[in-house]
C-alpha cells in the first residue's frame, strides 16, 4: 500500500467516525433570538423561537452591543456559538432604556421532537451526505475538478461539525470561528480548482496564468482582510465592518474569476467538460437559492425549522449536482432536469399567485357592496385575460432562449418530418435523413440500414461520423429481430448486437413490414432525452413512409413500363423487378 493510501484510510476513518457520532451529540441552543440592528450596529433580544423561556433578568426588547461584553462574547456573537454543554454560563451585557445591565445566560438542551428532530436528522444528513461525497471523490475521482469538489465537501464539513461537538464555551467559539474561516477559504478554492479543470486548453497559457495570479492575489487579500476585521471586532468591539463593505467586495471578485473561466471556457471545452460546466453552473444556481432564502423566509415568516429544512434540502442536492458532474463520463441531459414542463408549470404557478394578490387587492381597494355586479365580474375577467397573455408571451420566449438549442432541433426535424414525403429520390431521401438527424443529434455516429422481407441481411447505406457500424448486419441479430417484432426503438445497451452496446436503433417500419432502420449512436458527455428520442422515431417513421411510397412508384412505374411494351426482353425486365424489390441489397 502506498503513502496516499494510508493517508486517505486513515483521514476516511476519521471522518466516518465523525458522522456516526453526530447523532448521539446532545444539541443546546441560546435562550433568545437576536434580531440584528444595522443602523444602531447593535442585537435585539426577541424570544426564542423553540419555545424556550427568557432567562430571568432578560427581556424582550433588550439591545445587545458588542463594545459593551468581553472578547469571547464578542466572537461568539460574531463568528459563531457553537454548542457548549447545557447549562454553560456566560455573561451577557446588554442595555435597556439606555441603562446597562448584565444577565447570566445558560444555554440550554435543544428539545428534539416535531420539527425540530425532523430539522436535526436533515443536518446530520447532509453531513454524512456531503462527507460520503468528499471520501468518495478522494477515492474514485480524477483530475482537478474532482478534487475542487472534495475540497469543497469538506470545507462545508468543516463548518458544520464545530456546531455540533459539545465543546466549552470559549474552544466552541473559536472552533466554530476556524471552521466557517476553513469553509470561506474552501469554498472558493474548490470552485476554483472546479474552473481549472473543466477549462484546461481552453484560453491561452498567459491568460490562465494572468486569472490565476490574480485568483490567488484576491483570495490572499480576503484571507488577510477577514483575519484584520475580526480580530478588530473582536478586541474593541467596534462593529463598523461587521463582515461588509470590504469582505463581501473582495469575497465576490474571488468568487467572480472562477465563474467567469467557467462561462468563457465552455464554448471551448470539451463535449464531455461543456456538459460537466451546465451541471456545475445548474448546481450553483441552486446552491445561490440558499443564501437567498434565508431573506424569503424573514419576510414570509417561515418557522426556523422548515427554513432549515429546505436549507438542507437545496445544500444537499447542489453537492450531489457537482459530484455527480465530475464522476461520470456521461451526464443525463440539463433538460430532463430543467425541462420545459417543469419551468411552465411554475410559470404557471407565479402568474397564478399574482392574479390571486392583485384580486385580493382590488377587492380590498376598489370592489365593495355598492359596486355594480358587473363590474365585479368584469375586472378579474378582464386582469386574467391580460395575465394570460403575459404568460404565452413569457413562455415564447423562454422557450425560444432558454431551450433554444432543443426548440431549434425540434422545428428542423419536425419540418423535415413533415416534408421528406415530398422528396422524389430515393437516394436523396436517405441522404437528407442522415444529414438532419446527425446534425441535430450531437451524436458521435449514425447509420442507415436497408432491408426487405426475406431477406437474410440488412446492408449499410448512409454513415455518418465515426465509422463504428458494421457493412452488413445478419437478419438474425438481436436488435435487427426486436424491431421485426414491433418495436418502435430499440436501446442497444440492453441487447447483445452488432451495432454495439450504446445507442438506440429506429426502425422505418410500414404495415408490419421493416424497410430498414436508423441507428443513432452514443452522443459524447450526455445521454439523449425522452423528447429527442421521441423525434428520432417520428422522423424514422416518416422517412419510412416516405421510403416505401418511393418504392411504390418505381414499381408503379414499372408494371406501367411493362404494358407499354418498353421492355421487350423477360430478362430485362426481370433484373429491373429484382433492383426494385430489394434496392441496393446486392452484393
Amino acid at each position: 500500500m502506498t503513502l496516499r493510501t494510508w493517508l486517505l484510510g486513515f483521514f476516511s476513518l476519521i471522518v466516518a467516525g465523525t458522522c456516526l457520532a453526530l447523532p448521539f451529540v446532545p444539541q443546546t441552543i441560546l435562550p433568545f433570538n437576536l434580531v440584528p440592528l444595522f443602523q444602531e450596529k447593535a442585537a435585539e433580544i426577541q424570544p426564542s423561537p423553540f419555545g424556550v423561556p427568557l432567562p430571568a433578568g432578560l427581556e424582550s426588547g433588550d439591545r445587545i452591543y458588542l463594545q459593551d461584553n468581553d472578547p469571547i462574547t464578542r466572537a461568539a456573537f460574531v463568528v459563531g456559538l457553537g454548542t457548549p454543554p447545557a447549562g454553560t454560563t456566560f455573561t451577557l451585557h446588554v442595555r435597556r432604556n439606555g441603562e446597562p445591565h448584565a444577565v447570566d445566560v445558560k444555554f440550554v438542551p435543544l428539545e428534539l421532537s416535531g420539527m425540530n428532530l425532523l430539522s436535526q436528522i436533515a443536518g446530520d444528513a447532509l453531513v454524512v451526505l456531503v462527507s460520503a461525497l468528499g471520501l468518495l471523490l478522494l477515492w474514485r475521482g480524477e483530475g482537478l475538478a474532482a478534487l475542487g469538489v472534495a475540497v469543497w465537501c469538506f470545507s462545508t464539513v468543516a463548518n458544520a461539525i464545530p456546531r455540533t461537538l459539545p465543546l466549552p464555551f470559549d474552544y466552541s467559539t473559536w472552533f466554530s470561528w476556524t471552521g466557517l474561516l476553513v469553509d470561506s477559504i474552501g469554498t472558493l478554492i474548490g470552485l476554483y480548482l472546479i474552473a481549472e479543470g473543466l477549462t484546461a486548453g481552453t484560453a491561452e497559457p498567459t491568460t490562465r496564468r494572468r486569472a490565476r495570479t490574480l485568483f490567488w492575489l484576491a483570495l490572499a487579500i480576503y484571507f488577510a482582510n477577514v483575519m484584520v476585521q475580526d480580530s478588530r471586532i473582536v478586541l474593541t468591539g467596534d462593529a463598523t465592518y461587521l463582515r461588509f463593505g470590504s469582505i463581501i467586495v473582495i469575497h465576490v471578485l474571488v468568487f467572480v474569476i472562477p465563474l467567469w473561466m467557467l462561462l468563457a471556457g465552455r464554448r471551448r471545452a470539451s463535449p464531455l467538460n461543456r456538459a460537466r460546466i451546465r451541471w456545475i453552473l445548474f448546481s450553483l444556481v441552486v446552491l445561490l437559492l440558499t443564501y437567498l432564502l434565508p431573506f424569503v423566509a424573514g419576510v414570509v415568516q417561515v418557522s426556523p425549522a422548515v427554513g432549515n429544512l429546505v436549507l438542507t434540502g437545496l445544500t444537499g442536492a447542489a453537492f450531489t449536482g457537482f459530484a455527480y458532474a465530475v464522476l461520470k463520463h456521461r451526464l443525463v441531459s440539463l433538460e430532463l432536469v430543467l425541462n420545459r414542463a417543469l419551468v411552465y408549470g411554475l410559470i404557471t404557478s407565479l402568474v397564478v399567485g399574482v392574479f390571486a394578490v392583485l384580486l385580493a387587492f382590488l377587492e380590498r381597494t376598489a370592489l365593495n357592496t355598492e359596486t355594480n355586479r358587473f363590474l365585479a365580474l368584469l375586472i378579474p375577467l378582464l386582469l386574467g385575460m391580460g395575465l394570460n397573455a403575459l404568460k404565452q408571451k413569457v413562455d415564447l420566449y423562454i422557450n425560444r432562449y432558454l431551450f433554444r438549442h432543443r426548440h431549434r432541433a425540434e422545428a428542423a426535424l419536425g419540418q423535415f418530418a413533415r416534408t421528406c414525403a415530398f422528396v422524389e429520390d430515393p437516394e436523396r431521401l436517405l441522404d437528407l435523413a442522415a444529414e438532419e438527424v446527425f446534425k441535430y443529434s450531437g451524436a458521435q455516429n449514425l447509420a442507415i440500414y436497408l432491408s426487405h422481407a426475406g431477406a437474410k441481411e440488412a446492408k449499410l447505406v448512409r454513415q455518418k461520423g465515426a465509422s463504428l457500424s458494421p457493412g452488413r448486419l445478419a437478419a438474425d441479430d438481436l436488435a435487427f429481430l426486436r424491431l421485426k417484432a414491433g418495436d418502435a426503438e430499440v436501446d442497444l445497451h440492453g441487447v447483445t448486437s452488432a451495432l454495439g452496446s450504446d445507442g438506440y436503433a429506429y426502425g422505418f417500419m410500414v404495415r408490419g413490414e421493416v424497410l430498414g432502420f436508423m441507428v443513432c449512436g452514443p452522443r459524447p458527455a450526455e445521454a439523449y432525452s425522452l423528447e429527442e428520442r421521441r423525434l428520432f422515431g417520428q422522423v424514422a417513421h416518416q422517412a419510412g413512409v416516405a421510403l416505401h411510397a418511393l418504392r411504390l412508384q418505381e414499381q408503379q412505374r414499372l408494371l406501367r413500363d411493362i404494358a407499354d411494351g418498353t421492355y421487350k426482353s423477360l430478362p430485362t425486365a426481370r433484373a429491373k423487378a429484382k433492383a426494385l424489390i430489394g434496392p441496393r441489397l446486392a452484393s
